[in-house]
């Protein structure tokens, strides 16, 4: 009993801290045709700080060309920090 009490506790204090070291860019994508459409943005997000709007489509995301909604979100999972470069129709967009 007092050995799983440990390992509760352990993973309580860990997976928090595992899920803060993945990024966010503070939107909310649906696949499309080429890349992944905006359709909603958190206004505190860095989407918004960057200047992306609901409408716009991702490309590309720290080089890597976008092809769906799966893709974009590992990516973006997959970069602490939010220290990325990506890309839309309109303009090219970046975070630090």
């Amino acid at each position: 009993m007092r050995r799983l009490a440990l390992v509760m506790l352990l993973l309580m204090t860990a997976i928090p801290a595992v899920a803060q070291d993945a990024g966010w860019i503070g939107v909310t994508v649906d696949d499309q045709k080429d890349g992944a459409i905006i359709r909603r943005i958190d206004p505190n997000g860095p989407s918004a700080k960057a200047g992306l709007k609901e409408g716009d489509i991702i490309l590309e995301f720290n080089k890597q060309e976008i092809v769906g909604v799966l893709q974009l979100s590992r990516l973006v999972r997959e970069t602490p920090g939010a220290a990325a470069h990506g890309s839309t129709p309109r303009f090219l967009w970046g975070f630090s």
